[in-house]
């Protein structure tokens, strides 16, 4: 007798998210793709060129002493900390797109008012430092939450093109930024680079100075400035978005702010987040 037909197997929900999975570059043909990334490395470009430079700034530039910046690192994470949960609980009233609006702002208001204040005034930059450091942190958060929200609106594109795109996007843009700003930084040091008598290290040329100033202030000040032109719009003129294929468009925007608090606290933990492809 011929054998019997072999037994099917049980498509689990990932086999059909792998038979329905778009081709892998169908995420380049979207415009929410390309927003949420310049908006992704806006917010780590802000967020790593502040962690790197700010200490340089301070001994080089403000002329503080190791213990006074040994203390800096530490106020930096407790406000960023402090900006990651303010940032969600203030989205939680006002929606996204505008918190990310107040964010961007303020973020761009303390870089440019640390780059002015006189470097005696220390209790000032030390504030200066503690606000950038907070907002930063919230906009890179806001901007993580859009990520999830446009993985969960085109759940067969494959969400690890998304997270790996937009992370390759910020880390080549802030290593080439510190590059960039390193080499100029030792370029004009030349031979005012060389130690000292006592054996300590020679301060730092002026050229150098300059290059921590940019990288600790002007990039991101810039950075800001470009996720506060790309996010206007929808901060000013908000419209009630779908979170996901098929959910009620909500009529009014605070309908809107509701659904998407319960859509968050719902999660998809029981839905693959990383769909295969073919």
């Amino acid at each position: 007798p011929p054998p019997p037909p072999p037994r099917r197997k049980r498509q689990t929900t990932v086999d059909l998210l792998v038979e329905k999975a778009a081709p892998l570059g169908k995420w380049l043909t979207k415009r929410v793709f390309w927003h949420v990334g310049l908006l992704y490395t806006c917010a780590r470009l802000a967020l790593n060129l502040t962690a790197t430079y700010v200490p340089l700034l301070l001994l080089e530039v403000c002329k503080r002493t190791v213990d006074e910046v040994a203390s800096v690192p530490i106020l930096m994470y407790t406000f960023q900390i402090v900006g990651a949960i303010g940032a969600e609980r203030i989205a939680l009233r006002i929606t996204k797109d505008r918190t990310l609006f107040l964010y961007v702002i303020v973020s761009a208001a303390s870089s440019l008012a640390l780059s002015v204040v006189p470097s005696s005034a220390w209790l000032t930059i030390l504030s200066a430092v503690c606000v950038q450091s907070l907002a930063s942190s919230g906009v890179l958060v806001l901007v993580v939450a859009m990520q999830a929200d446009a993985a969960r609106q085109y759940p067969n594109y494959g969400h690890g093109f998304l997270y790996g795109t937009h992370s390759m996007l910020d880390k080549v843009s802030s290593g080439i930024a510190i590059v960039l700003l390193q080499h100029v930084a030792q370029a004009g040091a030349g031979s005012e680079a060389s130690a000292t008598d006592d054996g300590m290290a020679a301060p730092a040329s002026s050229v150098a100075q300059h290059a921590y100033l940019v990288g600790a202030c002007i990039v991101p000040m810039c950075a800001s400035a470009t996720a506060i032109l790309l996010c206007a719009r929808d901060a000013l003129y908000p419209r009630p978005h779908i979170l996901s294929p098929g959910m009620k468009r909500p009529a009014n925007l605070e309908q809107a702010t509701r659904q998407e608090a319960k859509e968050m606290e719902a999660d998809i933990l029981g839905q693959p987040l990383l769909p295969g492809h073919p």
